[in-house]
């Protein structure tokens, strides 16, 4: 288990973070911001063949038109991971999660590596979203801006 204190605000993790926090402040969910990347990622290896299954893994519940008045931009795709429920399935139940049909098996080598390799930057992104909401909140609370210090992390974030 890692050190909760232990913060790890590299340039690429945080412009990372800020990347996910600037489309949360836009009105996406988290999850969908996640879940993007982690499909984008796979396209990019050629494993499009398991994004369907990882979909159907854990998908992502999105606003329906008709049920807001935001606009169309800020209203998540039906048809993406849930990358925060993707990760959360990640750290608890790995061996289960990769047993699912449709998903890589071990004996295909490079894509199941690739695959393994895929959800534990999933993990990452998702710590690197945590470590700069937490250091937000030290600088904050340093300068004296106890209001600011303990604003809530985003949905979803360990």
């Amino acid at each position: 288990m890692r050190d909760l204190l232990a913060l790890d605000l590299s340039s690429e993790r945080v412009r990372l973070a800020k990347w996910l926090l600037d489309g949360v402040r836009q009105g996406q969910p988290l999850g969908a911001l996640l879940g993007y990347r982690f499909e984008r990622r796979l396209h990019d290896l050629k494993l499009d063949q398991f994004i369907k299954a990882f979909r159907e893994l854990a998908p992502l519940v999105a606003k329906k038109l008709e049920q807001t008045n935001l606009p169309v931009e800020s209203i998540a795709a039906n048809n993406v991971v849930d990358g925060l429920r993707l990760r959360q399935r990640w750290k608890t139940e790995r061996e289960a999660l990769l047993a699912g049909p449709g998903l890589p098996k071990p004996t295909l080598g490079k894509p199941y590596t690739d695959t393994i390799n895929e959800l534990n930057a999933l993990d990452d992104a998702v710590d690197a979203v945590s470590d700069a909401v937490v250091a937000e909140s030290v600088y904050q609370a340093v300068r004296g801006n106890t209001t600011r210090a303990h604003r809530p992390r985003p949905s979803g974030v360990a």
